[in-house]
This record gives structure tokens, C-alpha cells and sequence, in this order.
């Protein structure tokens, strides 16, 4: 997945919950809400996780935990991992 793909599913995955808070999605049904490949739904998902945007329940459903979103810009597509933001990154 490019940068801009990266960049462009985490925003949407964000918006989404931002906008219906209640918002409980397992895997297969975000992939087919974003029409993305399982994989790379997963490794998204797995990077709001991380980020604590999301958490994932016990029975696998992704929930908002009420955290502000994530800066896109500070995710590295390569690994989906957060990096360290520069002095002049701005939250999106």
C-alpha cells in the first residue's frame, strides 16, 4: 500500500468512527465498508490500535476509545508504525 493509499484509509477509517461513535466493526465487515483487501484492513486497523484511536474487543470487534484521531503523517508506510513527529507536524 503507497503512502497516499495509507494516509487516505487511516483517514477515513478515523472519520468514520469519529462520526458514529458507537461504530463496532469486525475485520470482514471493515473490509467490506472500505473495500479493502483483509490484510491491509488489518494492518490499519492494527495501526489505530496501536495508536489507541481503537481497541479490539475480545471477540475481535474494533470500538473508538474516544481519543482524538491520529496524524496520518507520523505513520511510516513501510512498517505502519508511528514515528516521531517533526517540531513542525500539525495534528490533522
Amino acid at each position: 500500500m503507497s503512502r497516499t493509499d495509507l494516509r487516505q484509509a487511516l483517514k477515513t477509517m478515523q472519520m468514520e468512527y469519529v462520526e458514529m461513535p458507537e461504530l463496532k466493526l469486525t475485520l470482514r465487515q471493515a473490509g467490506r465498508l472500505w473495500t479493502m483487501p483483509l490484510d491491509q484492513c488489518q494492518a490499519a486497523l492494527a495501526t489505530l490500535v496501536a495508536t489507541g484511536f481503537l481497541m479490539q474487543t475480545k471477540d475481535g470487534a474494533y470500538l473508538r476509545r474516544g481519543t482524538p484521531p491520529v496524524n496520518v503523517d507520523t505513520i511510516d508506510p513501510a512498517t505502519w508504525a508511528l514515528t516521531r513527529p517533526s517540531a513542525t507536524a500539525r495534528p490533522a
